[in-house]
């Protein structure tokens, strides 16, 4: 029987299935599982770390862990979890903080979304590839994961909301990834993020309804590229 090897841009759904097996990149850019940190693990957590404190995602993120310690003690929180996406040769390669929303409150956020550095688009897409990035599919597997499991208190996620400061570097691909996954913005929120040397800048926050996830995942209804 020939063995057929997959197109670069073509992800099969399994290894061998249809006679063709996945190429190593393929591999390696795609997310098989999305699920939360295990804090027992000091490797796990390692490549966690290791994601966030990279240069091109640390200029991103406010308030984000950089040692194991403060990772444990952030996970001791019931209403803060932390995912890591873990790709076909079960590598950590993009990570997401879910925080639940307060009493009376439905704002559930998603925070520090983050892609292994080597891993990020870095170049336009070749004209006609519909193939997902990282980013995409870690963004789809948060919501997922947010809809389909509650939070700590018990109630199940209504919303969920994303904040994006607006003085990073491309900026508008993470407002462009979270508008093609189904999220509208919702408000500017001037001088909200902190920067390092304590000056303040605005940020864009955007939404996005479980009735609208559920709509786009049942009549697929997501754009088709990131």
């Amino acid at each position: 029987m020939r063995t057929e090897i997959c197109d670069p841009d073509q992800i099969c759904c399994n290894p061998g299935q249809n006679g063709k097996i996945e190429t190593p990149e393929n591999l390696q850019r795609k997310i098989k599982e999305i699920r939360l940190l295990d804090i027992s693990n000091v490797e796990e957590i390692t490549a966690y770390l290791s994601i966030l404190n990279s240069e091109n995602n640390r200029i991103h993120l406010a308030g984000f862990p950089k040692t194991i310690e403060e990772v444990r003690e952030k996970s001791a929180d019931p209403s803060d979890h932390i995912l890591i996406g873990i790709n076909g040769v079960n590598e950590v390669i993009a990570t997401a903080t879910v925080d639940d929303a307060s009493p009376k409150e439905a704002d559930n956020f998603i925070n520090r979304l983050a892609v292994r550095e080597d891993l990020q688009r870095t170049t336009p897409r070749p004209e006609g590839d519909k193939s997902k990035g990282v980013g995409r599919q870690m963004l789809e597997g948060v919501l997922e994961w947010g809809f389909t499991t509650s939070q700590a208190d018990g109630r199940e996620r209504r919303a969920m909301h994303l904040a994006i400061a607006m003085f990073i570097p491309k900026w508008e691909a993470m407002y462009n990834l979270a508008t093609h996954t189904g999220f509208i913005s919702g408000a500017i929120w001037p001088n909200n993020f902190i920067k390092e040397d304590g000056s303040t800048v605005d940020m864009v926050r955007l939404y996005i309804l479980r009735e609208w996830w559920e709509r786009n995942v049942i009549e697929g209804t997501y754009a088709i590229t990131d």
